[in-house]
């Protein structure tokens, strides 16, 4: 909420913590840049006022919700198999699932018509929820509030549950609460239409393309990866493994020991357009100058593609970074990229009086909602092209006229070849053309 793009939802979520916690922590958590360390102290202090969790919760979106109405809320349970070996974090989570879907229903039973229990083994549900590419085997189930009164009303609360469909069940039917709100409530999602899998073969087969054309044995890799089979009869979740299977059986095959080509375009150009133009204020001053690398550059033991420094009479005042990929952008890299700019201690934001740090992703396309997480995590995506690199053309020699690099006359010549018996007609002549 802090980095929202709403300022009246950044005024809600400061309100919410002077009224909370103490000055000091306040001004601590506003201060901090990058998000586990916010996390970490966020839970801290809130544990340690003794808030309780889920009437904080539902106060803070009826706060929300009077300043920003199209705002939502989601609730995101990822681990819900591995917490399966942690008996007393299981049963903790049943309970907070259960007072938020109790507490759903109590809040919004004005306005909603039923809360529904949604299962599905299809990956792209999964990935439409939260960006990223849920473990095969996965069944999802998700709650949600449904106005009856105004069909446009956007959805306030969402709650998001990811396991196998046995540890789903039984952290639903083994609850009466939860079982009885949600349980006899079932939409049932069809396995798979012949556009979804010809959608998920082409973003796996983009990957490859951009990753390694132009390797050695690429035609043939190619035409190994074009030769498997789309059985439209499976469900997606047995399509995405069986195709993902045979493409890295090709790729363990022809590239792994193979680094990935680099991106071919002119990433560092636009990085460093898009640095005059948001540090065009600094910019403006004379003191401020600006310095682009040429090549990748090491930061805090990570090598960025591009790197910008803003100058402040020389000395440095703040850096852009940025990285680029020849295929569509996909979580895994914003994680990675995430994780170096924490290292590098990214400051996103001005903080007594220096600039902010700038960050950027380019490649030729992004989703929509992994585009928006880029957002949240103050990165910027550049949308580019693949732009291959041209060699430029072999020189053409040029026939030039010939030259007579002997100045003598023919008695001169004559004089310096006397007794070399060279003829006069097969030597002499030919030597002053």
């Amino acid at each position: 909420m802090l980095n929202s793009s709403s300022l009246s939802v950044q005024n809600v979520a400061k309100v919410v913590l002077n009224e909370y916690l103490e000055p000091l922590e306040v001004s601590q958590l506003l201060t901090i840049a990058s998000s586990s360390p916010f996390c970490s102290k966020f839970r801290k202090y809130f544990s340690e006022s003794g808030v309780v969790f889920e009437e904080l919760f539902f106060e803070v979106i009826n706060r929300v919700s009077q300043v920003e109405p199209r705002f939502t809320f989601a609730y995101l349970l990822d681990d819900l198999d591995h917490l399966k070996d942690f008996p007393d974090e299981f049963q903790e989570t049943r309970s907070l699932t259960k007072a938020l879907v109790r507490g759903a229903y109590q809040k919004f039973s004005s306005r909603v018509r039923r809360l529904s229990r949604l299962c599905a083994d299809k990956t792209t549900l999964y990935q439409t929820i939260t960006g990223f590419q849920p473990s095969i085997g996965r069944h999802f189930v998700a709650f949600h509030t449904i106005s009856t009164t105004d069909p446009e009303e956007p959805v306030r609360l969402l709650i998001y549950l990811a396991g196998t469909s046995e540890n789903v069940t039984e952290f639903i039917n083994d609850d009466p609460v939860i079982e009885s709100l949600v349980g006899h409530q079932v939409i049932v999602l069809s396995k798979g239409y012949e556009n979804e899998f010809e959608m998920i073969k082409a973003k796996i087969d983009e990957r490859i393309e951009g990753a390694f054309k132009g390797y050695k044995y690429f035609d043939q890799a190619w035409n190994e990866i074009k030769a498997v089979p789309i059985d439209t009869a499976q469900s997606l979740r047995s399509f995405y493994r069986n195709y993902v299977t045979a493409v890295l059986e090709v790729y363990e095959k022809y590239f792994k020991e193979q680094p990935e080509n680099s991106f071919e375009g002119n990433a560092r150009n636009l990085v460093e357009a898009q640095c005059r133009q948001k540090w065009q204020s600094y910019l403006n001053q004379k003191a401020y100058t600006l310095s682009s690398a040429s090549t990748t550059t090491k930061v805090a033991t990570h090598n960025f593609d591009c790197c910008v420094e803003l100058l402040h009479n020389g000395v440095l005042a703040a850096r852009a970074y940025g990285e680029a990929k020849n295929y569509e952008l996909v979580s895994g890299h914003l994680q990675l990229f995430s994780k170096w700019l924490e290292d590098a201690n990214f400051r996103p934001h001005k903080i007594d009086g220096n600039p902010p740090e700038l960050a950027f992703m380019i490649a030729p396309s992004c989703p929509s909602l992994l585009q928006r997480k880029l957002e949240l995590k103050n990165i910027q995506f550049i949308p580019s092209p693949k732009v291959p690199s041209v060699k430029p053309p072999a020189p053409n020699p040029t026939k030039k006229s010939s030259v007579n690099v002997n100045a003598d006359d023919k008695n001169s010549l004559t004089k310096v070849f006397k007794g070399a018996r060279i003829k006069e007609k097969i030597g002499l002549f030919r030597i002053c053309g």
